[in-house]
């Protein structure tokens, strides 16, 4: 009976370390362009300005500003109900990760980079961030690399990598063009091992719900990737987060799919600087005034 029992706790104790490893929080990322505005906890956040604001939940009562000051602005941030993360960057003089915690107020720089990076999420203790590859790669080609703000540990997990979301289970990333373009889509574990090409011709994708949802386009000209007729008849898929279930959700669409929910698409015609958006249950199309 002793035995079983000892047998029963062990295999509790180690469900109860794997969960825990594989259920870090991640935290969520807000811009002023489209993801405005958030609550998380005893905390509201806005960014419908050009100065983010923490406020508290009901919204009227400011606890704090990040002020603007001899640095780039950042474009975006992230949070959860305890802290919040930025970066500094000052032109040619390199870059910061600042952390803030929310009840005292106070901030404190994570980290510092000799050369500019870009913060790219946050999940747990791991920072992850992009930075132009030091490592004599081709000129402009986005590193993703991940900072353990408990061990130090500052890891490099893939090269060319850009347009980064995390996942429950995965991290994905595209293949980075000075053109939009379509191009190759990967997801990778966070053992940060084997990477897995999910995509060849994506021009977009989300995270939603569990699930990835990715605009394709069809290749018209294949010996010019910069021909914005690449661009001209894309689809949306959907499928489980390790790319398995793939379906498609529309027909052809004719123009750039910019933005992907669970419920709509919004895409420009390319050339035209016209927006629409599709109702993806009725395919019901409509015009629209400005992108957002």
């Amino acid at each position: 009976m002793k035995k079983i029992l000892r047998v029963l706790l062990f295999v509790l104790i180690f469900s109860a370390n794997i969960g825990f490893a594989d259920n870090q929080q991640i935290y969520s990322k807000l811009n002023n362009y489209k993801d405005k505005s958030i609550t998380k906890g005893n905390y509201s956040f806005d960014y419908k300005s050009d100065v983010f604001k923490v406020y508290d939940k009901s919204g009227k009562k400011l606890i704090l500003s990040v002020n603007k000051g001899d640095f780039n602005y950042p474009d975006n941030f992230f949070v959860n109900d305890k802290y919040l993360y930025y970066t500094k960057t000052k032109q040619g003089k390199g870059s910061s990760i600042i952390q803030t915690e929310l009840a005292t107020k106070k901030s404190k720089e994570i980290k510092t980079f000799k050369v500019e990076v870009s913060l790219a999420g946050v999940r747990g203790n791991e920072i992850y961030y992009t930075v132009v590859s030091q490592h004599g790669g081709e000129m402009f080609e986005p590193e993703l690399r991940v900072f353990n703000i408990s061990s130090k540990k500052d890891l490099s997990i893939a090269k060319n990598a850009s347009f980064v979301e995390l996942g429950n289970t995965k991290i994905y990333y595209m293949n980075f063009l000075m053109e939009l373009n379509p191009t190759k889509l990967y997801a990778v574990g966070y053992n940060y091992k084997s990477p897995k090409m999910i995509s060849k011709n994506a021009v977009n994708y989300a995270l939603i719900g569990g699930k990835l949802y990715i605009a394709e386009s069809k290749i018209v000209n294949p010996d010019d990737e910069f021909d914005m007729n690449n661009l001209k008849n894309e689809t949306l898929f959907v499928c489980n987060e390790d790319g398995s279930g793939k379906k498609a959700l529309t027909g052809t669409v004719n123009g750039y799919i910019y933005d992907i929910t669970a419920t709509e698409i919004r895409y420009e015609v390319i050339g035209s600087e016209k927006y629409y958006k599709m109702n993806l249950k009725t395919k019901k199309v409509e015009s629209l005034n400005s992108q957002y």
